[in-house]
Order: C-alpha cells, then structure tokens, then sequence
C-alpha cells in the first residue's frame, strides 16, 4: 500500500521584488526517499528550505505538508 507523501509542492512561484526566484516548482518526496539539494550560490537554496518550513509562503501554487511530519 503506497503511503502518503511527506510533502508535495504543485506549480510553486515565489519571488522577491518583482523578480521570479522559482516558477513552476512541482515535486513529491515521500517517506524513505532521499533528495539532494545543489545549486550555485544564491540560486535560491536557502530560500526553497525556508518555504519547506513554512518561514515564507508561496506566491502562487500549493505547499503540502504532511502534518504528521515533524
């Protein structure tokens, strides 16, 4: 039986003063998979984590968090 993901993001746009910082991010991670985040400096890493913690929010799209994950 699958189980649920622990989190998935649809079509996520964020961006700061007008510039686009991620447009059209869409990914599931489930439970037991593991993910590797690369990227150069300021190419929005950080930014992308703070969304997973809930510290921003998205400008459009949807962030789902399982809420049994913690």
């Amino acid at each position: 039986m699958a189980q649920l993901p622990i989190l998935t993001m649809t079509d996520v746009r964020l961006s700061f003063g007008g510039t686009p910082l991620f447009e059209g991010v869409t990914f599931t991670l489930a439970k037991g998979e593991r993910a590797a985040l690369v990227g150069r400096n300021g190419a929005g890493k950080s930014t992308l984590m703070h969304l997973l913690t809930g510290r921003y929010g998205p400008d459009s799209g949807e962030l789902w968090i399982n809420p049994g994950t913690g």
